[in-house]
């Protein structure tokens, strides 16, 4: 026991050689253990060996000073304060720097799965495939990103540190060396990287510069015409008198189109038409404005609620990538029947494929009609051009925001991440703007703004419906026979790639190859598509069911969509083991089952789904019409746009400037999910009212179309 006890010192002390070189990525290589439980070796080697064997609890010298060591064990930062006090007070030198060490995937099966680890117990067997999957070992270091965090103030690198940069050298020299006559069965290698200081940048950076210009320049825009819409008002209750000017200025200085597009005043230059697209009371009573009965209602209430689920699934998802203080907590909360509603937000993005792909089909099927000469290539450059004209001018405001103005928002010891994100936008934002960030660069998390894959993917989809409408509308059979040929390739490449690349074990790659690919996530929208088609050209919208039998529809719909989310609970069992807080979740989902899953539960929940909009079209969406009909959703549906781009910068401000890691729990979560929504939504009311609107306004008057 004595000699186990001391091997396990030793090859856990390998790991913190890792730690012996300044600013930069390492690896070293530990032997797994002969334990019974294999589950808590990891979480056993960070904590006592990295957290407290690894620099002792000691003084240093420096330059004739007796620095105090602040280090403290994983995952905790209670030495932020003091590390910053002890600079600004005593030692100038001082710097608090964070050690993020990430597991590779490999490393976690070996670690975990190769024949050193004998044992069987009720934690299960250590041989084997699944006996220990990425998705437990997220739980024991505290963050889905499989990352642990070791912190510690020192004297910042190359300032006259020689003493500790020597004995870093020194120890992890010698913890190598020792490491090496170990046996290399089952080596884990572990990359480390290093981060100190706030990471604060100036404001007066040129890219953050430029931007504070342009919001000024359109504070200003909205100012101005407010100004002069105020002036014309006046004007008309003076006229109204009698007298028509007013300080021998002819009024009303700006034109008010209407909903017809004529013109009011006898001076509606284009200029003050232009302003008058960018007054803010205009565009509010706009938004504000609810519609009366229409033909495909509910759309709204669907695009309302998806946004909600998918800002609450980013809140808590986000915390675990971050790093929480109470990882055994989250482990519990995560094996709840509530958790599975906020993992199954995924399935919201769909939502908006689908609703896009029926709105798409619903007007482009009328629109190509009228078309004498029917759609030649030019008109087809066209309606991409239009598309990308449409998306363009709000995506690129928040595009060069989040790059340029988020960095220098705040600071602190996790600010160096907000860099790290901020900084692919420089190399890629191009690719933002051609819609081809989700295929270069080819690595999810080196997109700039990584979230915007949506928008890329909605894109190609809308060039894709194009030819899709053009064949439909020659002959409707072929047309649909190509789009549902579409969605069965999509699925078979889906279930492909799952298998083939083991994705339910590594969600990383997960999100190289599959997760933001035109092929694999366009089924929802080719059934929005046929969906579309359905109601415009066919009696289906016609068809009225019984009480009974529209009772039993939405009980179908929605216990479809029910079920595809609940399902996930028969992936894992956690009741062996499971009062001990760290033991596994044993996997029982083979490759097979949740290739299946991954392939056809998109499948399943768009059609689910284009069901409630087909009753809701048709009359016979009952209650869930009711709900998804509510005055509140329609002002809610025309902001998703930014508040989808918008969400999750906020989510990175808030979790980066944090001085400790996140408390997961039902509450903080909650609570951060209401502040992050509210703000997601106030700004973009305010992005809406001086960007998307205006500029949608000035598009449709240039085509000599209505302004809504």
């Amino acid at each position: 026991a004595v000699s186990d006890q001391r091997r396990m010192m030793w090859e856990g002390a390998a790991v913190a050689a890792v730690l012996l070189v300044s600013g930069a990525t390492v690896a070293a290589e530990v032997p797994c253990l002969h334990v019974p439980d294999c589950s808590n070796y990891y979480k056993w080697l960070t904590v006592n060996v990295i957290g407290k064997t690894w620099m002792p609890n000691e003084t240093f010298a420096y330059d004739g000073y007796s620095l105090p060591n602040l280090s403290v064990s994983i995952n905790t930062m209670a030495s932020y304060q003091k590390c910053r006090y002890e600079r600004e007070t005593k030692h100038k030198m001082l710097q608090y720097c964070v050690y993020t060490m990430k597991p590779s995937v490999d490393a976690v099966g070996q670690l975990f799965t190769e024949s050193t680890c004998e044992s069987t117990t009720k934690y299960g067997n250590c041989l084997g495939e699944t006996a220990f999957s990425l998705s437990d070992l997220a739980y024991l270091n505290t963050s889905a990103g499989v990352e642990d965090y070791w912190r510690r103030c020192h004297p910042a690198p190359g300032v006259n540190a020689t003493k500790l940069n020597n004995t870093l050298h020194s120890w992890g020299a010698s913890i190598a060396k020792m490491a090496a006559n170990e046996s290399t069965a089952g080596l884990v290698k572990l990359a480390v990287q290093r981060s100190c200081g706030d990471h604060w940048e100036s404001p007066a950076q040129p890219g953050a510069v430029v931007m504070f210009i342009v919001s000024g320049i359109l504070v200003l825009l909205g100012a101005t015409s407010e100004l002069l819409s105020y002036r014309s008002k006046r004007a008309t209750h003076v006229a109204a008198k009698g007298d028509t000017s007013i300080n021998g200025e002819e009024m009303p200085l700006i034109a008010t189109p209407n909903r017809a597009g004529s013109k009011s005043s006898r001076l509606s230059t284009g200029q003050s038409r232009v302003l008058w697209y960018f007054n803010p009371s205009n565009n509010l009573t706009e938004l504000f404005s609810v519609t009366g009965a229409r033909s495909l209602s509910g759309l709204d209430g669907l695009k309302g609620f998806s946004m909600l689920w998918i800002i609450l699934g980013h809140t808590a998802l986000f915390a675990t990538f971050l790093g929480v203080t109470n990882p055994s907590e989250l482990k519990d909360m995560g094996q709840l029947t509530s958790s599975y509603f906020v993992a199954s937000a995924v399935f919201a993005v769909d939502t908006f494929f689908l609703v896009s792909g029926l709105l798409t089909a619903y007007v482009l099927a009328s629109k190509l009609r009228k078309m004498k000469k029917g759609l030649g290539l030019g008109k087809f450059f066209l309606f991409v051009l239009l598309r990308w004209l449409r998306l363009t001018p709000l995506f690129s405001y928040l595009l060069f925001t989040f790059a340029y103005v988020a960095p220098v928002t705040s600071k602190g010891p996790f600010w160096y991440k907000m860099a790290y994100e901020t900084g692919f936008c420089e190399k890629y934002w191009w690719t933002n703007l051609l819609y081809i960030n989700n295929f270069v660069p080819v690595k999810y998390h080196e997109q700039c703004m990584a979230w915007s894959w949506y928008l890329a993917n909605d894109v190609q989809f809308y060039v894709v419906s194009l030819i899709i409408m053009f064949v439909y509308l020659r002959s409707p059979k072929a047309g649909s026979i190509l789009a549902v040929t579409i969605t069965v390739v999509s699925v078979a490449i889906g279930y492909y790639l799952t298998s083939a690349y083991n994705l339910g074990e590594d969600s990383n790659e997960s999100q190289n190859v599959y997760y933001d690919k035109p092929y694999t996530r366009i089924p929802p929208y080719t059934i929005g598509l046929l969906i579309g088609v359905a109601l415009r050209d066919t009696q289906l919208k016609n068809i009225r069911l019984s009480g009974p039998a529209s009772v039993l529809a939405q009980l179908g719909c929605v216990g479809s969509i029910l079920f595809i989310m609940y399902i996930q609970g028969s992936r894992y069992n956690g009741t062996e083991g499971y009062d001990e807080p760290l033991a596994p979740l044993h996997e029982y989902w083979t490759k097979s089952d949740y290739a299946a899953y991954n392939s056809l539960g998109r499948l399943f929940y768009s059609l689910a789904l284009g069901g409630i909009c087909i009753l809701n079209a048709s009359g016979n969406g009952g209650v869930l019409h009711s709900f998804l009909t509510l005055p509140f959703w329609e002002p809610l549906g025309k902001l998703t746009f930014g508040a989808y781009l918008i969400h999750p910068i906020l989510l990175r401000i808030y979790y980066y400037q944090l001085k400790d890691l996140y408390d997961f729990d039902y509450i903080n979560v909650t609570m951060t999910f209401v502040g992050i929504a509210t703000l997601s939504y106030g700004m973009s009311m305010i992005t809406y009212v001086l960007i998307e609107l205006p500029f949608d306004s000035l598009l449709k008057s240039a085509l000599g179309l209505n302004r809504r």
